[in-house]
Order: structure tokens, then C-alpha cells, then sequence
């Protein structure tokens, strides 16, 4: 049996986000569900679906903003299948939503085997294509282990107001905040600076820091307790801090075993 893929569905109608929900998980996929766009996005940045279905109709953010943020928000990382599920019949609607990157686009009321075989049509070109992607060169990779630091060395960052040399091991969290991300040492400070997660996956020690998902990278000796959260996704707690990062179960399965390690 394949492993449970999580479907994100972002509907406002209760009755028919709560029948979704149900229908999905009776066909083997884990589904939570929003009712609003704002709400909704909280919870992708935090744990990513392997799917999100959106009605386009939605109180506040629209379905349209929903994925145009998103598409914002991970321009260089591998794109969510995302299907629209939505009364609007309208041509240019449905161009509207196609050329903001949507994989499909179905119309209430819908047909329950409708939905299923988009769903399963759009994960499996997603599976094939992550599949299928150029292997990184190791040499590159080898550039790249050259540059990380030690968790003993430093790095001099600055925020608007200031400049200073912060100790990698001072480090507890670091988060995505578009082409910046925030620095949270371990006293509670945040600093933000001009730097992607990307640029700190390049320099940090591996066996220290961990990226979570796509928002976050953590140091691991600042791990507190890992629990359960909901459907197959977890929450980390780290030490001394209120705020909680969210990590779904293949992100918790790779960090188990190097905490086991």
C-alpha cells in the first residue's frame, strides 16, 4: 500500500469542506482543511501538503491570491500541485487560474470520480517529475561542503539598525521571510537579514542545523521535544522559546534518525 499523501483542502462551505475531507480519507489520503485563504497559508508555510485543492470564492484572500502568494513565497522550490475546485464556469476565469499556475481546474457540482482521478493524475506527474530530476553534480556539491563553517566559528550579519559577529552555536532558529530571513538566537533575539535559507544551507554545519521544510532551519542541540500535531505532521519545541516550528512526518522521520545518530 503507498504511502498516505497529504491533501490540503481550503473551502469556506463546511459541509462540503468537511465532505471532501471525508471522501479523501476514505480513498487513503490524509486531508485537513481551511475556510479561509489568510488562515489557510499559516498552516501551508508550516507543513507542506502534497496537494491543495482551493475554491476560488473565499472570504478575504481569494483562491487567485492564495496561489499567486504561494508561487511568491516558494519561487525556488518544486511547486504544490494545486487544483481549483470552484462555481465559476467563466473562460477567463479558468485562464485567470491557469496562467497563475494552477494544475487543474474543476467545477461544482463535480463528480466524486472526477476529482479523484485529478488528484491521482496530478501526483503522480508531480512524483515522476521530482523523480526524474538532474541529480546534483558532486562536484558541486563538494563546493559546497568547502564552505560550510564550523559550529565553533561565527558570522558577521546586520539588520537596518546594527552590525555584529554572532557564534553559529548562539543560533536556535532561522526563518524564511522572503529574499530575508529572521535569526533567532538563543536568548529570544531576532535579527533580520538580507540572506534566503538557501544561502544558510550552504554555509551551516549539516550535523548541527536541520531544515524542517521549506520556512525553516533549526539547530538541532536546541530541540526541546518533538510531538504529535495533526495528520502525520509534528511540532518541534525548541529550548526557551514560545514559538513552535511544524515539521510533516517525512521532514520528522530524517531528523529522528539523526537525533538517534
Amino acid at each position: 500500500m503507498r504511502a498516505k499523501k497529504n491533501i490540503f483542502v481550503i473551502e469556506d462551505n463546511y459541509a462540503l469542506r468537511s465532505s471532501i475531507i471525508q471522501l479523501l480519507e476514505a480513498n487513503n489520503f490524509s486531508a485537513v482543511g481551511c475556510a479561509d485563504g489568510e488562515s489557510a497559508i499559516k498552516v501551508i508555510e508550516q507543513v507542506m501538503p502534497d496537494l491543495i485543492i482551493c475554491d476560488i470564492m473565499l472570504p478575504g484572500m481569494d483562491g487567485y491570491e492564495v496561489l499567486e502568494y504561494l508561487q511568491k513565497k516558494f519561487i525556488n522550490e518544486d511547486p504544490i500541485p494545486f487544483i481549483y475546485l470552484t462555481a465559476k464556469v467563466d473562460y477567463m476565469d479558468i485562464r485567470k487560474g491557469m496562467n497563475l499556475g494552477a494544475d487543474d481546474y474543476i467545477t461544482k457540482p463535480f463528480r466524486v470520480q472526477d476529482l479523484l482521478e485529478s488528484i491521482n493524475t496530478r501526483l503522480t506527474r508531480f512524483d515522476n517529475f521530482t523523480k526524474n530530476k538532474p541529480a546534483v553534480k558532486t562536484d558541486i556539491k563538494n563546493a559546497k561542503d568547502e564552505n560550510r563553517l564550523n559550529i565553533n566559528q561565527g558570522i558577521i550579519i546586520s539588520d537596518k539598525t546594527k552590525t555584529g559577529f554572532i557564534k553559529l552555536d548562539n543560533i536556535a532558529m532561522i526563518a524564511a521571510s522572503g529574499d530575508y530571513s529572521n535569526v533567532t538566537l538563543q536568548n529570544g533575539e531576532k535579527i533580520l537579514v538580507q540572506k534566503s535559507l538557501k544561502y544558510w544551507e550552504t554555509i551551516l554545519p549539516e550535523k548541527t542545523f536541520y531544515r524542517t521544510h521549506r520556512s525553516y532551519i533549526v539547530n538541532i542541540d536546541q530541540i526541546e521535544e518533538i510531538t504529535p500535531w495533526f495528520k502525520r505532521s509534528y511540532k518541534i519545541k525548541l529550548k526557551g522559546s514560545e514559538e513552535d516550528v511544524f515539521i510533516s512526518e517525512r521532514y520528522v522521520i530524517r531528523l529522528k534518525k539523526i537525533l538517534n545518530n
